[in-house]
């Protein structure tokens, strides 16, 4: 059985397939997967690929060194 792209399919938390969250001290970026049913034993598998892109020509390390080590305070 082949199953329907991801984009076809039915996803959890009102059709998500990206959650964000975020406080003082970090961000958070989850991906998920359509909802599947699994036999018992069986597994499942969720890919994830990142690509860093920085705010401008400099090489990423050198933007993250560049960061605060504490964040400024947040506004609602």
């Amino acid at each position: 059985m082949v199953a329907a792209p991801p984009r076809f399919r039915e996803y959890a938390d009102l059709g998500a397939s990206v959650e964000c969250y975020r406080d003082q001290r970090f961000f958070e970026l989850e991906s998920l997967g359509p909802l599947t049913d699994l036999e018992p034993g069986a597994a499942l598998h969720h890919r994830e690929v990142w690509t860093l892109i920085g705010p401008d020509e400099r090489p990423l390390d050198q933007v993250l060194a560049s960061l605060p080590e504490q964040p400024a305070e947040m506004v609602d």
